[in-house]
This record gives structure tokens, C-alpha cells and sequence, in this order.
């Protein structure tokens, strides 16, 4: 039989993990608006491209992982900064997830030549 006290730590604490990731995200994320990080920042995980900053132009722009290539969200305000943080976290989520995906859209499009080129 499972504890249920256990079930709830183990809740409570991966909730806590989640928090403080996005934080930690966030974090990153003002300190590249505020040039303190002026040449950009790249995340990976267990060796798998997630997200990055990048300067393009007099933009800064966020880049996230996703099937069919990056999701690109433009960082202007508080907004753009909340939406991206939560955007990398759903990618940290589904990850193997998209991969698996882009894999399978990479195989299609190949042995489609119909589609635009293949990816």
C-alpha cells in the first residue's frame, strides 16, 4: 500500500523544484534584459538543447525548444518574460517527448519528398 503522506512530499517537493526553476529562469532572463549577460545564454538538459537567449539587432529574443524547430518570443515586458518562463518549463516537461517527435517529423519528411524540402 502507498503512504499517502509520501505521495504529498513527493508532490509538495517536486512543486518546489518547479518554482524555483522558473525563478531561476527568470532570473536569467532579467539579467540578460539588463545586459548582464550581453552575449546570450544557452540551456541544455541531459545533453538536449532546451532554450537561449539571444541579441538580435536591438531585439532580445528568447528561443524555445520545440518539434518543428524554436519558438522565438520576442522579450519586451513582464509579459514576454512570464510567458517564456512558462514555455521553458513546459518544454523541460514534454522534452524527451519533442524530441521523439521532431525524430519521427524528420523520418516523415524525408521519405516524403512532397514535403516542403524536409527539415
Amino acid at each position: 500500500m502507498v503512504c499517502v503522506s509520501s505521495i504529498l512530499t513527493y508532490l509538495t517537493k517536486l512543486k518546489i523544484m518547479i518554482v524555483k526553476r522558473n525563478d531561476l529562469n527568470r532570473l536569467i532572463i532579467n539579467d540578460f534584459m539588463s545586459n548582464k549577460l550581453p552575449n546570450g545564454y544557452e540551456k541544455h538538459l541531459n545533453n538536449k538543447y532546451v532554450w537561449s537567449l539571444e541579441n538580435e539587432l536591438d531585439n532580445k529574443v528568447c528561443y524555445i525548444k520545440t518539434s518543428m524547430g524554436e519558438e522565438k518570443i520576442f522579450l519586451n515586458d513582464d509579459d514576454d518574460i512570464n510567458y517564456s518562463c512558462k514555455r521553458i518549463q513546459e518544454t523541460i516537461e514534454n522534452l524527451d517527448a519533442i524530441y521523439k517527435e521532431e525524430e519521427l517529423i524528420d523520418k516523415y519528411c524525408s521519405e516524403n519528398g512532397w514535403t516542403y524540402s524536409g527539415t
